[in-house]
């Protein structure tokens, strides 16, 4: 579905893609964005489309925070060219910052996460059009 063809209510702005593949997130200071933690916490992607990303953690955040993440591109099959890849052959990681705009669930049983990209490198951008397939 294109961004035009989107039904009455929609209010997503960019396709979103399933996506399953391991993360990591670290929340960073909205008033120093260079001052962060240097523990990383694991996560899972569910969803992915240019403009963010949902994912689950066991971190817990707050709307409008802003948090660092890296997602192993490898996971997610044919995502980069093989220009692109490293010397391992595998894709580079994503690294990105996004704004929390929303949060679901409980500290007991883990948190679903929606992220707004606010700082990705254009490359990367690219590469995200492509996987779903947005021009």
């Amino acid at each position: 579905m294109r961004n035009g063809d989107r039904e009455a209510g929609e209010r997503r702005k960019f396709t979103r893609v399933a996506a399953s593949a391991v993360l990591e997130i670290m929340q960073i200071d909205r008033a120093d964005p260079e001052l962060a933690s240097d523990r990383y916490t694991p996560a899972e992607s569910l969803n992915l489309s240019v403009g963010g990303l949902l994912l689950t953690t066991d971190l817990e955040l707050d709307i409008g925070a802003l948090v660092k993440m890296k997602l192993r591109l490898s996971e997610i099959s044919a995502f980069k060219p093989a220009k692109e890849r490293d010397r391992s052959g595998e894709a580079p990681d994503l690294v990105a910052v996004g704004e929390v705009v929303r949060v679901r669930g409980a500290r007991e049983i883990g948190f679903e996460v929606a992220v707004r990209f606010v700082a990705i490198h254009d490359g990367d951008v690219a590469a995200l059009r492509r996987l779903v397939g947005e021009r």
